[in-house]
């Protein structure tokens, strides 16, 4: 059984239809801007002091470097926070700040002191790790 032409004619209209609202959806959408480079891991500790200074919580950081090898260091940070202090929002506001580049931030949390590790990557390497513990904790 074929169908009627002006059934045919309806098929064709909402199948134009369909594809003039797929290409205005695609040239309208926000689509994510090109990444960008990282050239110097500084970027990252620019980024990593912003978020410390919006949180006021420049007197309680701790930096530890270390060497990895000849040509490359490891930067640690561990901040002390108080215990109602939003660990989660640190870690969110830190991937906003790095956002457009290459760079996933894993978390790991420890229970039960509530510490919340987190690892910079750029590409698949380890840059940076943040430690946050609570100021009140037995582990130091």
């Amino acid at each position: 059984m074929t169908a009627s032409f002006p059934s045919k004619i309806r098929i064709l209209v909402m199948l134009l239809l369909s594809i003039v609202a797929t290409i205005f959806l695609h040239v309208h959408l926000d689509l994510p801007e090109h990444e960008q480079e990282l050239t110097s891991p500084g970027q990252i500790d620019q980024s990593v002091a912003r978020v410390i200074e919006q949180y006021s919580l420049e007197q309680v950081v701790e930096r530890e470097e270390t060497k990895v090898d000849s040509l490359f260091s490891r930067m640690m940070y561990k901040i002390e926070v108080p215990e109602s202090f939003s660990k989660t929002s640190f870690h969110i506001d830190l991937q906003k700040q790095l956002t457009g580049y290459d760079i996933v931030i894993f978390g790991e949390a420890d229970f039960p002191s509530g510490d919340l590790w987190l690892y910079v990557t750029y590409r698949r390497d380890l840059y940076r790790t943040i430690h946050l513990t609570d100021q009140n904790s037995t582990e130091k």
